[in-house]
């Protein structure tokens, strides 16, 4: 009968370490997670620097300046100017004025 001999001295198997394989696995996962979600929240921010970017220049572009009042304002002022007109009126009657 022939035998058969095989010389095992070079041959190099590696250890395999599922437990830390499968640590190192969770390792990434989280770390990718962590990636996506502070992306995630970067992109909020970013959406809401720009909401709040075209709010505001709203608000600008709609402003029409002192010289371009509403109606309403407009209304108020002349009230007003009236109104005290007619308190300088009555102090100068009661003799409150200064002049």
């Amino acid at each position: 009968m022939p035998s058969f001999s095989f010389n095992w001295a070079g041959l190099n198997v590696p250890n395999i370490d599922v437990q830390g394989s499968i640590q190192r696995g969770n390792q990434a996962a989280n770390q990718a997670a962590q990636g996506f979600g502070a992306g995630a929240a970067g992109v909020q921010r970013q959406l809401d620097d720009n909401r709040a970017a075209k709010e505001y220049s709203d608000i600008l572009s709609n402003y029409q300046g002192p010289q371009q009042q509403s109606p309403e304002v407009a209304a108020i002022q002349q009230e007003l100017t009236r109104l005290k007109a007619r308190n300088a009126e009555i102090a100068r009657r009661l003799g409150l004025g200064n002049g």
